[in-house]
């Protein structure tokens, strides 16, 4: 096989993990949703008047965030190129959100190298 195929198939191996973490997290959000809200979810749901947009976005933004991290072992470039952006887009999105990095790298691990994958 092709170094090219390879990197294909891994490349859709990782985004459908990707999509499996993000749909598992939007099923826990769900879930946890209603089991706060009770019968009225089902009804304030359709005209979405109590849904803020901005919170539910930045929560999914950070838990695929995390999830490249985790897959990356804290490598921030591996990471950013996972979710196809920038290092520097990711960097400056973990610093805005206040994700920590520490827990994602093997132990021993400098920071300095991690961030630069």
């Amino acid at each position: 096989m092709s170094k090219r195929r390879i990197l294909d198939q891994h490349w859709r191996e990782n985004r459908l993990e990707i999509l499996k973490a993000l749909a598992i997290s939007i099923a826990t959000e769900i879930d946890e949703m209603a089991e706060a809200d009770g019968d009225m979810f089902q009804t304030d749901i359709i005209d979405g008047s109590w849904i803020n947009l901005e919170e539910q976005v930045r929560k999914f933004e950070v838990d695929l965030i995390r999830f490249a991290l985790f897959k990356s072992g804290g490598h921030q470039t591996k990471a950013a190129r996972m979710l196809t952006m920038k290092p520097s887009t990711l960097n400056e999105k973990i610093k805005r959100y206040r994700i920590s990095v520490l827990g994602y790298r093997p132990r021993g691990e400098s920071a300095e190298r991690a961030s630069n994958g």
